[in-house]
């Protein structure tokens, strides 16, 4: 019984049509698929099973073919790794506050000077997060996410071994340049990793750590004040970050890098002074008093 003709039996489901197809005179064409676009391809069709100048879709470096490790699709690899650097940022946003009176105690401060610790960490996260875009096309997503993971966990071992005030100062501030972009970065990957169908339930997913995070802060710094050594809120941060970049350089995929940018030198200097001065007056506002200048 012969079949229509363009229907070869080997293909399981018809290919969606795709916008704007680069026709080629012969044979086969691949059709590049972003990350955020609506096409999904659910069926792998091979070369072979199409009659020539049929159109094939093939994932590209935005869009890499599914390989399990630890038993996970890749859009959950990438989740793991991610919900790690957003659960340490968020919980040192919070986690820091229970152990001031005992640092000010330590470091013979008062209690306003010792808050410049939680001010110069959320300082230093506002100010990178504009630089975030462009450090991720030029040196490319994965790298920068580990180097901003090294960064956060490095910072976090010298605030542990912070021996005055002004010194945990600087070392908050290398943990927050650290913080700061792991956030935006993790949001990057799972846009491009997760299909458009499943991104909504990933997203929330990774919501989660968010909404967690700042509510365990204070209850484990409290504990950790009360019973233990208040040092170990920061040092905690230590074998999860490097959890986190042993796992992400074993599973996260490199994105392509874009080269021959320009910086926003002018944007960033701009957003990094109305960023610092807001949270610098939210922050002193309850203290100094909403009508002190």
């Amino acid at each position: 019984m012969s079949r229509p003709a363009g229907t070869p039996g080997s293909v399981k489901s018809a290919v969606p049509s795709i916008r704007s197809p680069r026709l080629a005179p012969h044979g086969p064409i691949a059709y590049k698929c972003l990350a955020h676009d609506t096409l999904e391809i659910d069926q792998v069709v091979a070369v072979g099973s199409l009659p020539s100048g049929s159109l094939i879709a093939q994932p590209t470096a935005d869009r890499p073919p599914d390989a399990k490790r630890l038993g996970l699709d890749y859009k959950w690899q990438v989740l793991l790794c991610t919900v790690i650097g957003t659960f340490m940022t968020m919980l040192d946003s919070t986690i820091v506050n229970i152990a001031l009176p005992k640092m000010a105690a330590i470091f013979a401060v008062s209690l306003s000077d010792v808050q410049l610790v939680v001010t110069s960490y959320m300082l230093s996260l506002a100010v990178i997060i504009p630089a975030t875009g462009y450090l991720s096309d030029t040196l490319g997503v994965k790298r920068l996410y580990l180097l901003t993971m090294a960064l956060f966990t490095g910072g976090s071992l010298l605030c542990g071994l912070a021996w005055s005030n002004d010194s945990m100062i600087v070392f908050r501030i290398i943990q927050g340049l650290g913080g700061g972009m792991m956030g935006p970065l993790g949001m990057t990957m799972l846009y491009r990793a997760v299909p458009l169908k499943e991104r909504n339930s990933v997203m929330g997913l990774y919501g989660v750590p968010l909404i967690l995070a700042p509510v365990l802060g204070p209850t484990l710094g409290g504990y950790i004040v009360e019973y233990l050594d208040w040092r170990i809120i920061f040092t905690l941060n230590v074998p999860l970050g490097i959890i986190g970049i042993l796992l992400g350089s074993a599973l996260l995929r490199e994105s392509e890098i874009i080269r021959n940018l320009t910086f926003d030198w002018k944007g960033f200097v701009l957003s990094a002074i109305g960023f610092s001065t807001l949270l610098l007056g939210l922050s002193d506002g309850t203290s100094d008093g909403w009508t002190s200048t």
